[in-house]
């Protein structure tokens, strides 16, 4: 069982690009410390995002604990693992890559 309160020291990232129709996005790669903190941060702001969707709001307020236990443990296997592409999609009009490196 891991200990999610425990961070590795190997300091994983995670890569994401987005291309669809002449648009552009690439964000740079952050940290896991840091898509951690954004995801945490985003479960506990719900409320503003979800006021007018009573059943998601429920879902999260019931979920909320597991949610962040899940992500964490999740966060603290990819920073065990070696650098690789975790979702690609290439299609016609689109191209989504995010990546851990």
């Amino acid at each position: 069982m891991y200990n999610i309160n425990e961070v590795k020291s190997v300091n994983r990232k995670l890569k994401i690009i987005i291309e669809t129709d002449g648009h552009q996005l690439k964000i740079p790669a952050i940290s896991l410390n840091l898509a951690w903190l954004f995801i945490k941060s985003g479960v506990w702001q719900n409320n503003h995002y979800v006021r007018n969707k009573p059943e998601i709001k429920e879902l999260l307020s019931t979920n909320k604990n597991l949610i962040l236990n899940t992500t964490r443990q999740l966060m603290a296997e990819l920073n065990d693992c070696e650098p690789f592409v975790i979702v690609e999609i290439n299609s016609k009009d689109e191209y989504i890559l995010i990546e851990l490196i």
